[in-house]
């Protein structure tokens, strides 16, 4: 990544030089502190300062942005992974669905009476 020394800032910005100096927010450490101290004076007095906190703002956005479809990627993934899980250990049981209830529904059915009752319906 490339950093601005405070003597090498441009008099004018343009988009490259703000996209370094948000690149820099970004990342800024103890490291930067001493040079950020020097670029935001100089920033502060030229008016500007605003200009890289608009770009840095737009920046952390898209990335909050970013974030947030990753994220909920995620979590799409892992309950899918739960949804298949659960299924997998499932026997699928849908009931008696279409079976006769009662003998004459079963003899209607299968045209004989269920085991346990004589050929006039009647329980044995």
């Amino acid at each position: 990544m490339k950093v601005l020394k405070p003597e090498d800032l441009p008099e004018e910005l343009d988009s490259q030089t703000i996209d370094i100096l948000v690149m820099m927010l970004h990342d800024f450490s103890k490291t930067y502190s001493e040079s950020w101290v020097k670029i935001v004076k100089i920033l502060r007095s030229r008016n500007q300062l605003g200009l890289v906190l608009e770009a840095y703002e737009k920046s952390s956005e898209k990335m909050r942005s970013e974030f947030d479809k990753v994220k909920t990627q995620s979590q799409r993934d892992r309950e899918n992974k739960e949804i298949e899980k659960f299924n997998s250990k499932k026997t699928k049981f849908w009931g008696n669905m279409g079976e006769p209830t009662t003998p004459e529904e079963y003899k209607s059915k299968y045209g004989t009476y269920p085991p346990g009752y004589d050929k006039n319906g009647k329980k044995l």
